[in-house]
């Protein structure tokens, strides 16, 4: 649509920005998948927004909308739609009065008087909005308050120097192209005081994986496994969320412990099994298992007879690669023993283990 009626396409745009969290809020999003197509798809559809022909009363209410779409984004989902806020308003004019909006909030929350836990969301709007203002004086200063000395907001100095030397156009090409990421300057060294206040404020949202992800990038100085430990202690009954983690650490052992330690994704399980079943077929057969359990015990959101297929078919494939194919299929019936015989589960599992038995 951009490339036949660039308005209509700037209007639908915004209005599936705005449709994005409130779709996703009851998905789970442990693996990650989630989140990186969300922001996959923001960084598609800003330049269409921004780009849009459309006069300033126009521009005036999708900005409305898209800013209560990022206060309505409890999960969140779209909050990196800020980091783009100068770029949306299309307009230096615009940027600016945005800016006059959020200012004395960032003073307040991230200056010498905010409190540890404060949070604005429109923090990085706030400095996105005076980038594309100019109004570099006042994004210096910000970024000097006691509470922005973190990389996401100390990297708008790299791109304030580029917009200085090259103009604002520059910052807004590397948006498009995701040119200039190696200009970033080094994150001051975080202490364990940082680390610290970190953890006791922690609030996860969105993919857990990314937030680990998000917190190694951020504490480079404490070991990727200690990060982990402190996380998931953070998140009592929830443990199972770090599953994606601790696999992507390599550290199979503690994801397996994860999987059983609370009610886990019976679809993240079985797309692990389905992928280390040729890589580590021991874990992928472990996790099958772990996927097959939390099935019979009823969780999983919208659970097909496909998904129940295709978890007891990942699972006997790696079975079958380290010659467990009995020992499986002994679990599978045992847990099935407790289970309401005219559920779905129990006569899907049923049937595959008659068809297994032949």
């Amino acid at each position: 649509m951009s490339r036949t009626d660039a308005a209509q396409a700037g209007e639908g745009a915004v209005i599936l920005l705005e449709r994005l969290s409130p779709a996703l809020t009851n998905i789970d999003s442990s693996s990650g998948a989630i989140g990186t197509a969300v922001n996959n798809a923001i960084e598609k559809l800003v330049p269409i927004i921004a780009d849009a022909p459309v006069d300033s009363a126009t521009r005036d209410k999708w900005l409305d909308r898209l800013w209560q779409a990022q206060v309505d984004d409890d999960i969140p989902y779209i909050e990196n739609l800020a980091d783009h806020w100068g770029q949306l308003c299309g307009s230096k004019d615009k940027a600016s009065a945005w800016a006059d909006e959020f200012i004395d909030t960032v003073r307040r929350v991230y200056g010498h008087a905010g409190l540890p836990g404060d949070y604005f969301k429109g923090a990085s709007a706030c400095l996105s909005a005076l980038l594309k203002a100019e109004r570099y004086d006042e994004l210096f200063e910000l970024l000097d308050l006691k509470r922005m000395n973190v990389s996401f907001y100390q990297d708008y100095r790299v791109k304030a120097a580029i917009a200085q030397e090259m103009g604002i156009a520059a910052i807004e090409l590397s948006n498009k192209r995701g040119a200039g990421k190696s200009a970033k300057q080094p994150a001051q060294p975080a202490t364990e005081a940082d680390y610290n206040d970190f953890l006791s404020r922690t609030e996860i949202s969105g993919s857990y994986l990314n937030f680990y992800k998000s917190a190694v990038k951020k504490f480079p100085g404490v070991a990727p496994e200690k990060i982990l430990d402190d996380l998931i202690a953070t998140t009592p009954g929830a443990e199972s969320k770090w599953f994606a983690a601790a696999k992507e650490l390599k550290d199979f052992e503690l994801a397996m412990r994860l999987a059983y330690k609370s009610p886990c994704d019976p679809r993240t399980l079985t797309r692990a099994a389905r992928d280390y079943k040729l890589i580590n077929p021991v874990f992928a057969a472990e996790v099958g298992i772990a996927a097959v359990y939390w099935l019979i015990k009823g969780h999983g959101l919208d659970i097909t007879p496909s998904d129940i297929r295709i978890a007891f078919y990942e699972t006997m494939q790696a079975a079958k690669i380290v010659g467990q194919e009995a020992q499986a299929v002994q679990i599978i019936r045992k847990e099935l023993e407790h289970k309401n015989k005219n559920s779905t589960v129990y006569q899907v599992l049923m049937q595959e283990l008659r068809y297994t038995a032949l």
